[in-house]
């Protein structure tokens, strides 16, 4: 019989969220805009990032935490999983939500697919980093093709998959053949009316933090983790400070390698100009008091932070990065960087650098690019019917 409550089909999100950050705020528009009157949600976590946020909203969304550790071996984890989910009942609705590519593996893709009788969807945040096809030896082949093997059963055990961007579902589809058809591009985004500009509030804001406001706000919105490489974007700012430019960096946001960033804070030369804000609900204040904000991962899948910065009409400097260039035209509305500290620095540069002009063309440009294409509320409707899930 198919799992439900109070007369609801259910739906269910399985994640691995430890900190929160842009996937988890993805994943909060989605619950955000599903219909509850015909819909009973419920986050599967290993994490509860979520509970706070719901509250807020005033969603009735619980959130369920896994009473094991998804680390086991591939039989341990599907057993696990699959009885633990079916007492939820046959037949949900059931939707892997992934913030990096590969985070759940085939066995729990089976469980899903199993106890959803088929109605498993996959949500790929970020795509994967490399073409394994470059196999040369015969012992690396033969681990590629085991490899893609086992990514295409994920695929084939979802009834669709949802990539983040243009750019993710090529790599899904070319380099580990995931079904055409059934790959799909959903898109997220942001309300503009959050993130506005705002004169009153950029000379607030400043003034409490105490940056002069003729100085030039360098900011970081994003989790602490390795792949976001924020110790590549203090070592760049360091060789802007060396260069005497009037500015300031800000790091917002929290995370695994909090310790260590603030560690290399520390011990750098720019220490008196890089400001560790840690996690912050009102990020929309923050940029709009702001003026360039950098992106400095190896890896994303499209940067809901970044879309965020756009909205405010802040300068965007990013690496090339998966996604990156779907988005910005470098010299047009925005600068893209090679994924080193060289280049990082001399995009910084030339960013703080530009005429009064330019920026004011950059920066229309960007939030006319959000008003017509990234709109959150047009966006997620598109992805739920994706997911054949009925809008609110």
């Amino acid at each position: 019989m198919k799992g439900s409550h109070e007369g609801k089909e259910t739906v269910i999100f399985l994640t691995k969220s430890k900190v929160f950050g842009g996937c988890e705020k993805l994943l909060i528009e989605y619950v955000k805009r599903i219909d509850h009157e015909k819909y009973s949600v419920t986050i599967f976590s290993t994490h509860d990032v979520f509970s706070k946020e719901f509250c807020l909203l005033s969603l009735p969304v619980p959130v369920v935490l896994f009473p094991f550790k998804l680390t086991g071996t591939r039989f341990m984890n599907f057993f696990n999983l699959f009885n633990f989910i079916k007492k939820w009942g046959w037949g949900n609705k059931i939707i892997i939500f992934q913030g990096a590519f590969q985070v759940f593996k085939w066995p729990e893709y089976l469980a899903a697919y199993m106890i959803s009788r088929g109605n498993a969807f996959s949500v790929e945040n970020s795509g994967p980093l490399v073409n394994t096809r470059g196999a040369k030896n015969i012992l690396n082949l033969i681990l590629t093709k085991k490899n893609i093997f086992f990514l295409q059963l994920r695929a084939k055990m979802c009834k669709r998959v949802l990539a983040v961007s243009d750019e993710v579902k090529s790599r899904l589809v070319e380099w580990y053949d995931y079904p055409l058809k059934k790959t799909v591009v959903a898109h997220s985004g942001v309300d503009s009316e959050i993130f506005r500009e705002d004169a009153i509030k950029r000379t607030k804001m400043r003034t409490e933090l105490g940056i002069p406001q003729d100085e030039t706000v360098i900011i970081s919105t994003a989790r602490l983790s390795k792949e976001k490489r924020v110790d590549r974007l203090i070592e760049a700012f360091e060789n802007i400070f060396d260069k005497k430019e009037k500015c300031i960096l800000l790091i917002m946001g929290s995370g695994p390698e909090e310790s260590a960033i603030k560690k290399l804070i520390n011990v750098s030369r720019a220490k008196e100009k890089i400001l560790v804000l840690g996690f912050r609900e009102n990020v929309a204040d923050y940029l709009k008091m702001s003026d360039i904000f950098v992106l400095s991962s190896d890896m994303e899948g499209f940067s809901i932070a970044m879309l965020e910065a756009m909205a405010a009409g802040l300068m965007i400097v990013r690496t090339k990065t998966c996604g990156a260039q779907e988005i910005l035209i470098h010299n047009k509305n925005g600068l893209l960087a090679e994924c080193s500290v060289g280049n990082l620095s001399e995009m910084l540069l030339q960013a703080i650098q530009l005429d009064t002009k330019t920026k004011q063309e950059f920066r229309l440009y960007n939030i006319n690019l959000i008003e017509k294409s990234f709109k959150i509320s047009t966006n997620i409707q598109k992805a739920l019917g994706f997911l054949d899930i009925t809008v609110s």
